[in-house]
């Protein structure tokens, strides 16, 4: 599936204490994809559990800038 959205913009949000995906996961795609966005958040495990508000901001931002 990357390379159906490797020419696009992709927003990635991981938490670095997700037991699900791993983070390497995460930064697979960043390396896979040359227009993706990752960021990490520290401590967020895979439902972002007290982090949706930085989830959420993280997600206006990108969405702003990239399509403006």
């Amino acid at each position: 599936y990357l390379k159906a959205i490797k020419d696009r913009p992709t927003l990635v949000i991981h938490g670095t204490a997700d037991k699900v995906v791993k983070t390497n996961n995460a930064l697979y795609m960043e390396e896979k994809l040359p227009h993706a966005k990752v960021h990490l958040i520290e401590g967020a495990d895979h439902s972002f559990t007290n982090f949706e508000e930085e989830r959420i901001n993280l997600t206006v931002q990108w969405i702003s800038k990239t399509f403006k």
